[in-house]
């Protein structure tokens, strides 16, 4: 077994620290306001906009989320299956060919 030195401690590294973000005056805290100004606005409009969809959307009834041209999941499930059998022949049929 080698001896080696942790993974923090090499002897021939120095630790790199991280420095501060600073802005163009030098100062921190501004730079910190320019990222939490955006998350808050969005917090902010996703909170007044819930709260006003959850006051208008009382009574209506929630739509389907998706209308397909099957009149029946049966017939859904029937046309799946042939394009899945089908898809399966045409497997077969294209690796006979490579195999010539």
């Amino acid at each position: 077994m080698r001896n080696t030195p942790a993974r923090g401690n090499r002897g021939d590294q120095q630790a790199i620290e991280a420095a501060p973000i600073r802005a163009r005056d030098g100062s921190t805290r501004s730079s910190v306001l320019r990222r939490a100004a955006p998350i808050a606005a969005f917090v902010l409009a996703s909170l007044a906009i819930g709260g006003l969809a959850s006051r208008t959307a009382g009574g209506y009834p929630t739509p389907p989320s998706f209308h397909l041209f099957f009149s029946d999941t049966i017939h859904m499930k029937v046309w799946l299956t042939a394009g899945a059998v089908g898809l399966a022949v045409f497997q077969i049929l294209t690796a006979g060919a490579c195999l010539k």
